[in-house]
């Protein structure tokens, strides 16, 4: 079987035994002579990277925090399960016609007990025991959730590059982790320019440090404790947020798309159904040559 085969299974395993409110639920596996086919629930409401365009490319720091907190229940969930998710970017944040967030996608996702090497991910999100293949864990999610946390308050990654050259995104990331390894502060900001505004929100500036702190043992959401210490930080405490409401869903989610029936798909964009053409399959004569025959 190909390396792409095997990761096809990996994703239909992992979202066959996930079952929470912020993760993408799978209904059913089929397939015919040349494809396979992941089912999965109608998510109407559009992603977050779309939302951020609606609102100028921020959100406010109510907003941010929501989907933070969604963000955090749902890696708790996963971890626990020793899954780490390795794609965290808006554009795999996406809402339903009720306006609550899922995570989707999970073609990254990778069960491990210790660490991987695998490098994987998205370039500005990528943390640097990732860039460096020294090997990771769930501490990359959390990383990510640093950088996720700041593009929705700045509007932009903080490690970006004007040219989107991969090697100045990561000489950027480096720059940062010398910096602040350099320095014992929590707070130092070397490598990450915060904008003058957000000045008046320590507590934001705060925990996004803590979640790019180059080692990955010491990042909060990581040392003992885990998610739980990220739920006890200071900027879930000013106003106190209510973990619990949330996980009912008795908190009403910062945005709520209009939908107007039930296969209303305006909140996405259309795509030329030709542009992925199906290759026809080919068979070698070799029994289950395809493996995922026996589970799909």
């Amino acid at each position: 079987m190909t390396k792409q085969g095997k990761n096809v299974l990996q994703e239909k395993r992992i979202l066959g035994e996930l079952d929470h409110p912020f993760l993408l639920r799978l209904i059913a596996t089929l397939q015919d002579k040349n494809s396979l086919y992941l089912i999965t629930e109608f998510l109407q409401g559009g992603d977050i990277f779309g939302k951020l365009c609606d609102c100028a490319g921020i959100f406010s720091v109510a907003t941010t925090k929501y989907y933070t907190a969604c963000v955090i229940e749902a890696f708790s969930y996963i971890h626990q399960r020793n899954i780490i998710y390795r794609d965290l970017k808006p554009e795999n944040l996406v809402l339903t016609d009720k306006g609550t967030l899922k995570i989707v996608d999970f073609g990254m996702a990778k069960r491990v007990e210790h660490i991987t090497f695998t490098v994987c991910g998205t370039p500005e999100y990528m943390a640097p025991e990732i860039i460096h293949g020294k090997g990771h864990n769930r501490g990359v999610d959390y990383w990510a959730l640093g950088i996720l946390v700041y593009e929705m308050v700045v509007g932009h990654t903080p490690f970006a590059d004007p040219s989107g050259s991969h090697l100045k995104i990561y000489k950027k990331i480096d720059k940062h982790c010398q910096k602040a390894t350099s320095r014992s502060s929590g707070r130092n900001r070397n490598g990450v320019p915060f904008p003058a505004w957000l000045n008046e929100e320590g507590d934001i500036i705060d925990i996004v440090l803590k979640f790019l702190i180059p080692k990955p043992t010491m990042r909060l959401g990581v040392f003992k404790g885990g998610a739980e210490n990220v739920r006890k930080h200071a900027w879930f405490k000013k106003p106190k947020f209510d973990w619990a409401a949330l996980r009912q869903g008795e908190l009403k989610p910062p945005i709520v798309p209009q939908v107007d029936d039930p296969w209303d798909a305006s909140h996405f964009d259309e795509f030329d159904a030709d542009v992925d053409e199906i290759i026809p399959y080919e068979s070698k004569g070799i029994p289950l040559e395809k493996s995922w025959e026996i589970e799909f």
